[in-house]
């Protein structure tokens, strides 16, 4: 990587390694490496984005276009993911240490809604989309909106994308994974799909 691109990892050594933390760019062995990119260029101008010519532009809101809440469908579910686990967990899943932190979905939902479904904190839920019904376990919190759900896709035991739309964005021409109207309700028995 040095040899190939010197003008990011040139600067990068074992030895440097072995002794410290580096962050790219790093391009000679003076440099102290990268700590907060874009705050000067790899030649040192301040002021200046270190990798490509940081051309930005802003897209006007528009509202999903597929779904739209219902009486048979009133929430909205968006997708995300948790911190300690990516895609669906093939390899997160055997560190025991990351299941210690995080070793199941739960659905975020509104303390209003909670109130609402008469839902409590630990309760299982079913959640159902024109697609199909997966059963998970809630966490009430204010972090996300009234009318307004969320969850990771990362378990196999809750597959949220098994509720996902299929539609497409127009605009981006990709999934809209994170846009699905669902409803919930309470549920018996353990978080299995």
């Amino acid at each position: 990587m040095r040899q190939l691109t010197p003008h990011y990892f040139g600067g990068m050594s074992y030895a440097r390694l072995n002794q410290e933390g580096l962050q790219w760019p790093c391009p000679h062995e003076e440099h102290p490496g990268t700590a907060i990119m874009h705050r000067r260029s790899w030649k040192g101008e301040e002021g200046r984005f270190a990798r490509g010519i940081g051309q930005f532009s802003t897209v006007d809101y528009r509202p999903f276009a597929t779904e739209k809440p219902s009486a048979e469908f009133p929430f909205v579910l968006t997708t995300a993911r948790r911190l300690y686990h990516y895609h669906t967990r093939t390899m997160t899943s055997r560190v025991d240490g990351l299941n210690a932190l995080l070793n199941e979905e739960r659905m975020q939902l509104n303390p209003v809604d909670a109130v609402q479904l008469g839902v409590s904190a630990e309760d299982t839920i079913k959640v159902t989309s024109a697609r199909g019904s997966i059963k998970t376990r809630v966490v009430i919190t204010d972090l996300v909106p009234t009318g307004v759900v969320c969850m990771s896709f990362h378990f196999a035991e809750s597959p949220a994308n098994v509720l996902a739309s299929p539609a497409v964005c127009s605009m981006s021409v990709v999934s809209e994974l994170k846009v699905s109207t669902v409803r919930i309700e309470k549920a018996t028995g353990k978080a299995v799909r």
